[in-house]
Order: structure tokens, then sequence, then C-alpha cells
């Protein structure tokens, strides 16, 4: 997405530095935070799992060091970006709906960013072939 960008650089301690950007940034389409393993723009099994294990918590928080940046239940720390899956309010809780939403896409052969959408995603046309 075109625009202006915030960069934070961390050094090994955890303190930000501070760089000057030299050139152009270009970014990857943006993926959805469930898609984590791989960011393929397709939420896949264990992807929506993880969604369901911050569902069956009732509240997630940042977890900076976790597999997806996030931790199942409640937590004081809520400086990351909130979960794609909580949009619906934004309140650090995955509701059944949202959850619905999850998996939706995750039935779907994929999905690309709609900003016109109830969550910025849409999926993909063509539902997910039927593996037997």
């Amino acid at each position: 997405m075109a625009g202006y960008y915030n960069l934070r650089v961390f050094n090994e301690i955890n303190e930000m530095e501070d760089h000057e950007l030299v050139g152009a940034v270009t970014f990857d389409p943006v993926c959805h935070n469930a898609d984590y393993n791989p960011m393929d723009h397709k939420i896949n099994l264990s992807e929506l799992l993880r969604v369901i294990q911050l569902y069956n918590n009732n509240a997630y928080h940042c977890a900076p060091d976790g597999e997806d940046g996030y931790a199942p239940g409640d937590g004081d720390d809520k400086t990351c970006t909130p979960h794609d899956s909580d949009y619906n309010p934004q309140d650090w809780r995955i509701s059944l709906s949202e959850l619905l939403r999850a998996i939706q896409l995750y039935n779907s052969d994929g999905y690309h960013v709609d900003e016109n959408s109830e969550d910025r995603f849409s999926p993909n046309e063509n539902a997910k072939d039927e593996q037997l």
C-alpha cells in the first residue's frame, strides 16, 4: 500500500535506534495476521487453529517473541497492532462472528486486501478444492 510508514529498529538489548531511510522502500501486499507460517495469502489449518485458540481464551495480548506476535489470555502488553481477526469492535478479544470470518477466509482459495470490506480482506473467488 502506498503511504508513509514508521520504521522502528531495535538493537540486541531492545533499545530503539535512529536510522535514516535512504531510498525507496517497497512492501509486499499486506497479509492477514493469521497468515504467518508461511505468509502466502492463504490461511492454512494450523493458522486457523491459532485464531481458534485466541478465541477460546476470551482475550489475547501482544507477545513479540510468540509464534505470531500474540499470546492467548489477558495481558498488559497492548502495544502491538491488534490482530486482524479482532475488528468489530477491536477490543483485544475475538468474537464468534470474527472467528467465523477467519474460517471463511480459510475456506477460500486465499484472500486479498479489500479496503472496502468489513475487515480489510476479501476471500478469493474460488473455494478451496476438496481434498479426500
